[in-house]
This record gives structure tokens, sequence and C-alpha cells, in this order.
């Protein structure tokens, strides 16, 4: 009776309340009752620290980021075609134009063709993480700074087309994972290092178009993956090595435009990969070797 007066009036009875407090409010989990601002602030701190890290891991070493400086100093970089952010803040140097980087260390720099007027910095050394540097066609003068022989993970160096002057350094054979060297079309002279021979990883060679003198010195022969070897337009003397018949894997030889003397060497046979054969304008001398015969690839032969 009590129960129909109360709904009468309007007041559901007390079992009534009950279930509707507990189908219409369920109690909710307790990860679901955490304070909005206290999971927005949780949510910016790890974002903030998300943030941070990844700042962190963009960072190179100061070394790296004062030869980066030192190259855009020496070499006029406020008149480079593109210089996007270089010099900016502490951290951004892996997004300045033409540097990559990878595990908070500059592995690739690639600058060819964008007005480089000056000359390689001593500071280039400190980028020893670098694996790639391109740095041909534009206006690079002086040496090669012996200092490149620091840069012992580099895989491939391209200084062509530029105004290069002096010696190739001997510090060069500490690159023994070079796989591409290429420095045709400058002003270098004296000798070829007999280090080279240490880049037994060498694919193509490159130096061309100097005033390189000397002979070829025999520790060529070491190259045995090399495929181009362009030594033509240059100063060098003395004979052909009979080494490089070593040179298996080779598909262009250009040797001509030289001082060489000497007879053609059989060995030159052994080249059966061999495409183009350039020996003109030489001072070469005897019969031409029948092991010739053997270059069943050749298609030309000056």
């Amino acid at each position: 009776m009590l129960d129909f007066v109360l709904s009468r009036r309007g007041k559901p009875p007390f079992n009534c309340v009950r279930n509707m407090i507990t189908e219409r409010q369920p109690v909710r989990p307790f990860e679901q009752r955490i304070p909005l601002k206290l999971f927005l602030c949780g949510f910016l701190a790890i974002l903030v620290s998300l943030t941070i890290d990844e700042l962190q891991a963009q960072s190179i070493p100061e070394a790296e980021r004062a030869a980066l400086i030192s190259l855009y100093e020496s070499t006029d970089g406020d008149n480079w075609k593109d210089n996007t952010n270089w010099n900016g803040p502490v951290g951004t140097e892996c997004s300045w134009y033409g540097v990559n980087c990878s595990s908070g260390t500059v592995y690739y720099l690639g600058l060819d063709g964008n007005n480089l007027n000056g000359k390689i910095p001593e500071a280039i050394g400190n980028l020893t993480q670098l694996q790639s540097l391109f740095l041909y066609t534009n206006s690079l003068s002086g040496v090669i700074p012996s200092e490149i022989g620091n840069l012992t993970q580099l895989q491939n160096l391209y200084l062509s087309n530029n105004s290069l002057s002096g010696v190739i350094p001997s510090e060069i054979g500490n690159l023994t994972q070079l796989q591409n060297l290429s420095i045709d079309n400058n002003l270098l002279s004296g000798a070829i290092p007999s280090e080279i021979g240490n880049l037994t990883q060498l694919q193509r060679l490159y130096l061309s178009n100097n005033l390189l003198s000397g002979a070829i010195p025999s520790e060529i022969g070491n190259l045995t993956q090399l495929q181009y070897l362009y030594l033509h337009t240059n100063l060098v003397s003395g004979v052909i090595p009979s080494e490089i018949g070593n040179l298996t894997l080779l598909q262009k030889l250009y040797l001509d435009n030289n001082s060489l003397s000497g007879v053609i060497p059989s060995e030159i046979g052994n080249l059966t990969l061999l495409q183009k054969l350039y020996l003109d304008n030489n001072s070469l001398s005897g019969v031409i070797p029948s092991g010739i015969g053997n270059l069943t690839q050749l298609q030309r032969l000056f």
C-alpha cells in the first residue's frame, strides 16, 4: 500500500531508485575516473619527453658541427646557390641543405654544383662517420687536405671539376672502404701515391685531366674490384705495369694522352671484360700482344 501511495505522488519506490542508480550511473573503473586535467598533464609530459629525445637524437657532436661551419665559412657559404638552414641553432644541423644524418652523426654531405668558392678546410677530417662526400663541380681551390684520411668510413669521394692543386695526399690510402674516387678535372700534380693500392674496395677511379706525373704505381694491381680506370690526359710516364692484368673486372681503361713508353704488357689479355681500351697519344713501342684477341667484349680500341 505504501509503495502504491509513493508511486502515486510521483516518487518511485526505494527499490526503483536503487535500480535506476545501478542502471543509469554504472561505477566506472579507476582509470576512467582520472580527472581530465591530470590526464592532459600526463600526456603533455610524455609528448615533451619524446620531443626532447628526438632533438637529442638529431644533435650531432660539436666537432662535426664545427667542421660544417668551417666548410661554410671557407667556401663563401653566404653566396652558395642553396644554403637553406645553414648555421642554424644547435640541433638543426641535420636540416641544413645537403646534410644527412643517422644515429646522431653526419653520414652524407652533398654540395655539388652549389657555387662553393674557396678551400676545403682541414676540419673536414672531423666528419669521421661520413660515408659520402660530394663537392664536385664547384670553384674549390687549394690542396686536398691530408685530414681527408681521417674519413675512414668514406665510400664515395667526388671532388672533380674544381681547381684543386698540389699532390694527391698519401693519407688517401687510409680510406679502405672507398668504392668511388673521382678527383678528375682539377690541377693536381705530382705522382700517383702508391698508397692508392690500399683501396681494395674501389670500383671506379677517375684521375684524368690533371697534371699528374711519374709512373703508374705497380700497387694499382691490388685494386681487383676496379671496373673503371681513367688516367688519361695527364703527364704520366714510364711503362704500363704488368700488374694491370690483375684487374680482371675492368670494363674501361683510359690511359691515352700521356707520356707512357715501352711495350703493351701481354697481361692486358687477362682483361676479358674490357669494353673500351684507350692507349693512343703515348710513346708506346713494340708489337701488339696476341693476348689482345682475348678481349671479346671490346667495343673500342684506340
